[in-house]
């Protein structure tokens, strides 16, 4: 399924993109195991496996990273940010070093995870979330 996505993207003037589909039936790049990628690249497909070790992490069960309530999808967020080791924050990571890879922001995924977890880390991530939420609720008008 992923390559005919890859070819519509193509179609429709893309450069270069990254379709994905994680074994577990994920729709991002899973770090609990192999993921599915269909690459565009100047008008060329080609099609890989990856797996979160190649950006030098752990593999987390799929339980670890499921959603539960917005109280506890919320709290987990702000772990994240606040830069607090979970699965959670290793599959931002690792997605966010897929789209700067993408991007051409990172030369592979190790460097990419380098990257996000520098960001996260610095208080940059949440800085950028936080001025998300201001700006979200002003468009509201719950500005504050």
């Amino acid at each position: 399924v992923i390559r005919p996505m890859a070819e519509t993207l193509g179609e429709l003037g893309a450069d270069r993109a990254w379709v994905v589909h994680g074994a577990d039936g994920t729709d991002e790049v899973s770090i609990c195991g192999e993921t599915y990628v269909a690459e565009i690249r100047d008008g060329h497909i080609s099609e890989f496996t990856l797996h979160p070790e190649a950006a030098g992490m752990p593999t987390h069960p799929f339980e670890a990273i499921a959603g539960g309530t917005p109280a506890e999808n919320a709290a987990s967020l702000r772990g994240l940010l606040a830069g607090e080791p979970s699965a959670y924050r290793d599959a931002v990571v690792l997605n966010t070093a897929a789209a700067l890879v993408v991007a051409e922001r990172a030369e592979d995924l190790k460097a990419g995870a380098e990257l996000a977890r520098a960001s996260i880390d610095s208080g940059a991530a949440r800085d950028k979330a936080e001025r998300l939420a201001l700006l979200t609720r002003a468009a509201g008008g719950k500005g504050q």
